[in-house]
């Protein structure tokens, strides 16, 4: 074979192996889109209990990942969260 040809073959297939990747990527994302929500289009995950003695639970430090440079334009995502009191009064 010649060498154009070899080099071809390789960046085909290289190109190839991308292509599948993304395609199972995609399709990953697009069952779980499709079947892992619940009635109002949320994704859920398990519960979890927090507890804390003061009226407010608190954390020192969060950790958001850095911010990219379109931080500011995408709008906000949406999220909901239950709370309720452990001892069954509001205030």
């Amino acid at each position: 074979m010649k060498p154009l040809r070899v080099t071809l073959l390789v960046l085909g297939s290289i190109i190839a192996v991308i292509g599948f990747g993304l395609l199972a990527a995609g399709a990953s994302l697009g069952w779980s889109y499709g079947t892992q929500r619940d009635d109002a289009g949320f994704f859920t995950t398990s519960n979890e209990r927090f507890e804390t003695d003061s009226f407010a639970l608190t954390s020192d430090k969060i950790d958001l990942g850095q911010p990219g440079p379109d931080d500011q334009a995408r709008p906000a995502k949406a999220s909901r969260g239950t709370l309720s009191p452990a001892n069954g009064r509001s205030w």
